[in-house]
């Protein structure tokens, strides 16, 4: 099955973990580019701080920043002005949320 990648970071998109230069913030997935580019164009700006906290990124970026070896769970989304339930990016090691149903697993 093919994704559509969105990153999303409340300290901003350009900010990186100091010690690997890895994204901070979560990665969403989405079954089709339009659902993407509608949460993308939702999520894009922080008003309250003037600055672009969401973005599409493509799967050589998800990679680049969660290796290849990554699954697909539906989980609960950690921010309250999201809708509660999201298909997000993760590795084994992160912590898995009780009852997230992986959907898709990249070995």
């Amino acid at each position: 099955m093919k994704f559509y990648y969105a990153h999303y970071s409340t300290y901003g998109i350009h900010t990186t973990w100091a010690s690997d230069g890895k994204i901070t913030g979560d990665v969403f997935a989405f079954e089709s580019k339009k659902e993407r580019d509608m949460f993308v164009e939702q999520h894009e700006m922080d008003r309250r701080y003037s600055r672009i906290v969401c973005r599409s990124i493509t799967r050589k970026e998800v990679e680049a920043n969660y290796g290849r070896h990554y699954y697909i769970a539906r989980t609960y989304t950690p921010y309250d002005d999201m809708e509660n339930e999201h298909l997000m990016v993760k590795t084994f090691a992160d912590d898995i949320v009780c009852g997230a149903e992986i959907v898709e697993y990249y070995a």
